[in-house]
């Protein structure tokens, strides 16, 4: 597993490894990725102002059409340690497909939200690997917000403006199936999940408690929130 750690770009392909290896999904643009950041150790090269990132210096995710909804979220799970490390943690297995079909789903919507959800769980990763290690200034975030789906199973287009609210309900119901998925996967392949659950569950998860006082006596009321 990936452990979020201080680490010179040169590094990121030792330490990532398994991220070339294991992963499910195209690794096409992530490879490409990966040596941009690499050759920008090179000090006989010029690139872009998108590169030339200052050690410990924030990243920037650009605006690529109406996305400030996402990038706000983004910055704020991305400096929420306990979520990255949970998101960090995410391995993909080589026999996905094999083990997705042994796991049940009430219909075929719901295994192309998870399925979906959990691709938005990697890019989020990919995402956060590149915010943390490498050497631009600024990320594009399409790759996570083409992972987004809604409830119907469409798409998020980029460039339609989104309330907040609403957004945010979307994106932490993927998130949550994503998550639900490695986990499902991971009890198949017999590892123990029970400090991801925990952990997901003390920053996410919570119980609201109500008393009122009355000539009658005390009316208490809880009530679970996520």
């Amino acid at each position: 597993m990936i452990q979020a750690s201080q680490y010179h770009p040169s590094q990121i392909s030792q330490h990532l490894g398994q991220l070339t290896t294991s992963y499910y999904f195209p690794q096409k643009e992530f490879l490409e990725a990966l040596k941009k950041s690499e050759e920008t150790n090179d000090p006989n090269r010029s690139f872009s102002c998108d590169f030339g990132r200052s050690p410990d210096a924030p990243v920037g995710l650009r605006n690529i059409g109406n996305v400030c909804y996402f990038n706000s979220l983004a910055h704020i799970l991305f400096n929420l340690e306990p979520f990255m490390q949970i998101i960090l943690n995410i391995n993909t297995p080589k026999d996905f497909d094999k083990l997705v079909f042994q796991l049940r789903f009430q219909s075929p919507l719901e295994e192309k939200l998870k399925k979906k959800s959990f691709e938005l769980i990697i890019s989020l990763q990919r995402l956060f690997i590149f915010m943390k290690h490498g050497n631009k200034k600024v990320l594009s975030p399409k790759a996570a917000i083409d992972s987004i789906l809604d409830n119907e199973g469409n798409l998020i287009e980029v460039g339609e403006e989104k309330d907040l609210g609403e957004f945010s309900l979307i994106f932490f119901t993927r998130l949550v199936e994503g998550l639900c998925l490695s986990r499902d996967l991971d009890k198949l392949m017999k590892k123990n999940t029970k400090r991801q659950d925990s952990l997901f569950e003390e920053l996410f998860f919570g119980e609201f408690n109500e008393a009122t006082i009355n000539s009658k006596g005390e009316v208490k009321r809880s009530e679970n929130f996520s």
